[in-house]
């Protein structure tokens, strides 16, 4: 019997892959990783959006629950302006500033159903009204718990003698994070008539 030289035993399994396969998994990672970067990016802006976008989402919320439709319902208008209610934190203050006067009012939660039953017949002033944010500008403290932001309301809506119309109304409301959801606080509207 022939003593056949020793070879030492493997310590780890070697593997050849032949480079067909790792070419295919180069191009595999190249469109793969912008496709997870991509779904992180968008994912993080979707489900944990920025203040300012939170803000944001909240203006534009509140514009279509104070906006009506030509069909809209009173049970309707009812609901949205319940719903719209909901945006403010009491107590919070209103500030209106017109040409000749100024108005300024403190709101606490009894008041709440007095606005309600006072929005409610505006609605029903118009046959449609459009209400929009223009002009948005956000700035949220660095504690993020409190925020303002200024711009301009359009209401679009038909005037039984002049058609369709719209005017604009230069805004301030200040902000407050409770319970993880902005709320307005303070309401400034000038309804000064333009220069």
């Amino acid at each position: 019997m022939m003593n056949s030289p020793s070879r030492p035993l493997p310590t780890s399994k070697e593997v050849a892959i032949p480079s067909s396969k790792k070419s295919a998994n180069s191009n595999l990672l190249l469109v793969v990783l912008p496709l997870v970067i991509l779904g992180l990016y968008f994912g993080k802006k979707y489900f944990f959006p920025a203040e300012e976008d939170q803000i944001h989402r909240r203006m534009d919320e509140l514009a279509e629950l104070i906006s009506k439709d030509k069909d809209e319902f009173i049970i309707d208008a009812t609901k949205k302006v319940h719903q719209a209610l909901e945006f403010f934190l009491p107590p919070f203050q209103l500030r209106l500033e017109g040409d000749h006067e100024k108005a300024y009012r403190d709101f606490d939660v009894e008041d709440k159903q007095r606005i309600r039953e006072a929005l409610v017949p505006f609605k029903f002033k118009y046959p449609k009204l459009k209400v929009r944010f223009q002009n948005v500008r956000i700035t949220v403290e660095k504690t993020k718990t409190a925020a303002s932001s200024t711009a301009t309301i359009r209401l679009d809506y038909d005037s039984e003698s002049e058609g369709p119309v719209y005017d604009l109304y230069p805004n301030q409301l200040g902000w407050i994070k409770s319970k993880g959801v902005w709320h307005i606080n303070d309401v400034s509207i000038d309804m000064r008539a333009p220069d």
